[in-house]
């Protein structure tokens, strides 16, 4: 609604215009006949990302005001209903992790550290616990170019950072790319 810029401007200048926007589009009890069919049809995961996609580009501070309590009623509203959550987060989640800890979803993923972010495996499974599920967040243009060893050595660290206990689905953090 309001493009990149202006919503960036209006962390600062419009808070509770932000504020507004992101409760407009919470899930609502008059969506609830869609996600009734999705279940009856056999949905029962929704893959749901953060409320304020490239988090990495506001603050924690900002993060607890604008994006977490947004995030947690939209899954709340979810698991109320059945489904599985797996929570996409877009941008370095470092920072957020502490919070993040306390948010509804049943699968966590996450961008690769392509930006060198220091996104940190290990880390993400110390802090959320060995019961979340984790996607492994392997490079995409890495896995497209790598050898096949160098990809199952990756994986085979990931595991032993995070799926050692289970819990932890080798993934990607971006779109596979053409010509993986």
């Amino acid at each position: 609604i309001l493009g990149f810029k202006q919503m960036m401007e209006a962390f600062i200048d419009y808070p509770r215009l932000v504020h507004n926007l992101l409760e407009k589009h919470l899930p609502r009890p008059r969506d609830l006949k869609h996600y009734l069919i999705a279940r009856k049809f056999g949905v029962e995961i929704l893959f749901m990302q953060e409320c304020l996609a490239s988090a990495d580009l506001i603050s924690p501070k900002m993060y607890l005001e604008f994006s977490f309590p947004y995030t947690k009623k939209a899954l709340e509203f979810y698991n109320n209903l059945g489904f599985k959550t797996v929570l996409y987060f877009s941008g370095n989640l470092m920072p957020f992790l502490k919070y993040m800890k306390d948010l509804p979803f049943t699968a966590l993923a996450f961008e690769e550290d392509r930006k060198n972010y220091g996104i940190d495996l290990a880390e993400i499974r110390r802090i959320l616990g060995p019961e979340r599920i984790l996607l492994g967040n392997i490079d995409a243009d890495y896995l497209e170019k790598a050898t096949d060893d160098a990809v199952l050595t990756l994986v085979r660290r990931q595991i032993k950072v995070a799926g050692e206990e289970g819990n932890f689905i080798v993934s990607t953090g971006s779109p596979v790319t053409p010509g993986t």
